[in-house]
């Protein structure tokens, strides 16, 4: 599916041990050998299909059926994204490493994964040529093309087989192509993916092929092949717009060389503070340690110690911050964990960049030896925090062809308990006079992503070039991890605006409701979509003016809680208010109020980071009232 800017068109084995049930026929390929002519990339592998000598037999798997401990409906695929990471259940030998996890592509790709490593970048249109360094890398391209799931009345499924010793296999079912006309996609793809470990070998059956590709200046060629993590060695099949050699009934193999002289020194930086890079906040005057892990991705060792250094710089792009450490000997395939001794405290508020570099004599792959993290930074005594990780200037804009994409920001908030106050979108565009909907989603989904919906708006009509707030009703909480703010198109010709500028947070993510996947351009794009929170470590705030018609004092939420909560209590006339918090044993252990407040409704946050678990109990006195009520810190 294609995404729109304003500046540009994009969009969005051995047999298992296990049985299956088999398909197997002599295939009706051409055996036309196209691009590579089996000649061997700079590995060492070779493919051949089932109509070449010594080339596989066409057998294809039914992996929709039998004991329900090996095989699964893979969920979650929609237009233009993967998901996982699915285990294989064996170490997996690619090149020159070990797999050990998969994520799905929902253009007929799987992404690898070994160690430490998170690839997430999408294969999507249009489809590149292999071997390319840009990103993606190190990935299998079965039939990559721009596949569609998850529009309606169209049949596509994708399951995953593992027998948990040495064969896995992801096969695609009835699967159309995209397209720009009603209904929106064409034609049927049947298709598997068979990884097994006795032989390290890539199998693809084709078991039926049918529907038309686009132009290729709409972006949907196809591309069959394997490429490593760096992207400088693979071997390709097929490359380009139709006609292609993959016909009905035909078999492909990938054949891993029994012996390569290819050989890779490199040491890389796989993440810096968390498994995915991703933009983190700070309040002035936190404590920052920085943690990184640091892997060597060649298949030779490093061959003694080497520097890994560290460099923050402020919103000016001057360094304020550096520090170094001795990253020890690695192994192939090894990575190890490494914090920086030197420990920072952000004195003022703003945009940072952390910049992590690895220093090995010798490096084959300078792309993958820095890494940058945003960090913004919030003032500590403000009482109310504004998550964003855009620069304020709108440079671009973004949406989709079928009017229903939809864009969401991550946002993991400095402190707990966060209440969501308001959400803030910059609309670029919006030619066809339509409305978007705001909603808020928990990170309790499968791998993190969005799961349980907290908030959706009715439509909203915006107001163009400018930042379109949405307060949220009620009292939305979070008490740990993060939330998505999710921008959703409501038609076609409205786009959410999109600042280019670095550091990117790598926090954005793209999707069909509700079903989101890594935005394609995270990595260079942030879109505009802000999330403003209520400080609560800062005292007592009237949280309305409306005037309480008597005194009372709530329940504080969460309960139990660990470490911050909030009390909210009520006065109707102005009045000396006393709120203090009591141990078990009746002693003081912190007065949260003692003020005149006039008449209305406050609330106020408790931080008990300094006591230990256990029963509590707060009172209030005001105005001739006396309330207690009960909580419980449990760390």
């Amino acid at each position: 599916m294609r995404k729109i800017t304003l500046f540009l068109l994009v969009l969005f084995f051995a047999l298992p041990l296990l049985a299956v049930n088999a398909d197997t026929k002599k295939g009706t390929g051409t055996g036309s050998n196209t691009d590579s002519s089996s000649v061997p990339d700079a590995y060492g592998y070779r493919w051949k299909d089932n109509n070449d000598a010594g080339g596989p037999a066409y057998n294809f798997r039914d992996t929709t059926s039998g004991p329900s401990a090996n095989w699964q409906r893979v969920t979650g695929l929609s237009d233009d994204n993967n998901v996982g990471p699915f285990l294989l259940g064996f170490n997996f030998r690619y090149y020159y490493y070990n797999v050990s996890r998969i994520r799905i592509g929902s253009n007929g790709y799987l992404l690898l994964e070994s160690g430490s490593d998170v690839n997430t970048s999408p294969l999507n249109s249009g489809f590149p040529t292999i071997p390319l360094p840009t990103v993606p890398n190190n990935y299998i391209a079965a039939y990559g093309a721009d596949l569609i799931f998850g529009v309606a009345a169209q049949p596509g499924k994708c399951y995953i087989y593992r027998n948990n010793v040495d064969s896995c296999i992801i096969s695609y079912y009835d699967v159309p192509l995209w397209q720009q006309a009603a209904p929106g996609y064409n034609g049927s793809h049947t298709f598997q993916i068979i990884l097994t470990k006795t032989d390290s070998s890539v199998t693809m059956m084709y078991k039926n092929v049918s529907g038309t590709l686009q132009p290729p200046a709409s972006g949907n060629t196809l591309v069959i092949g394997i490429e490593n993590i760096t992207g400088n060695v693979g071997l390709q099949r097929y490359s380009g717009a139709p006609p292609t050699p993959i016909t009905n009934n035909m078999a492909l193999k990938f054949y891993y060389p029994r012996s390569t002289t290819f050989t890779v020194k490199d040491a890389a930086v796989s993440w810096v503070d968390n498994v995915t890079t991703g933009g983190i906040f700070k309040r002035t005057g936190d404590t920052l340690n920085v943690s990184t892990r640091i892997a060597n991705t060649g298949n030779v060792p490093t061959g003694g110690t080497f520097i890994s250094s560290l460099a923050i710089k402020n919103s000016s792009n001057v360094v304020i911050h550096t520090d170094s450490v001795t990253v020890p000997a690695l192994n192939s395939e090894r990575d190890t964990l490494m914090t920086f001794t030197k420990k920072f405290i952000p004195s003022a508020a703003g945009r940072y960049t952390i910049t992590v570099t690895t220093f090995l004599t010798g490096d084959a792959v300078p792309s993958n030896d820095i890494k940058n993290l945003e960090m913004n930074v919030v003032t500590r005594n403000s009482p109310w925090y504004t998550l964003a990780y855009d620069n304020g200037t709108n440079t671009g804009g973004i949406s989709w062809a079928g009017g229903t994409g939809a864009i969401a920001m991550y946002f993991v908030p400095p402190v707990y308990p966060a209440r969501i106050d308001t959400l803030r979108y910059f609309i670029a565009a919006n030619t066809s006079a339509v409305t978007f909907i705001a909603k808020i989603y928990k990170d309790d989904g499968a791998g993190g992503l969005p799961g349980t919906q907290l908030y959706a708006s009715s439509p909203i009509t915006p107001t163009v070039g400018a930042f379109n707030a949405v307060v949220v009703p009620g009292a939305i909480t979070v008490t740990s991890g993060g939330f998505y703010v999710s921008w959703v198109m409501n038609g076609l010709n409205i786009q959410i605006g999109e600042d280019i500028s670095a550091p990117i947070s790598n926090r954005s993510f793209e999707g069909f409701e509700p079903a989101y996947a890594p935005y394609r351009n995270g990595s260079t794009n942030d879109p505009m979509i802000r999330a403003v929170i209520k400080n609560p470590l800062v005292g007592v705030v009237n949280t309305n003016t409306e005037i309480p018609d008597k005194f009372s004092l709530s329940q504080n939420y969460p309960n139990p809680f660990n470490p911050a909560t909030v009390i909210n209590f009520s006065v109707p006339v102005n009045s000396l208010v006393k709120l203090s918090v009591f141990d078990i044993l009746g002693r003081e252990v912190k007065q949260l109020v003692n003020n005149n407040l006039t008449a209305g409704n406050y609330s106020v946050d408790f931080d008990a980071s300094a006591l230990t678990s256990g029963v509590y109990f707060y009172t209030i006195t005001a105005g001739g009232f006396t309330d207690t009520k009960r909580m419980l810190l449990v760390k």
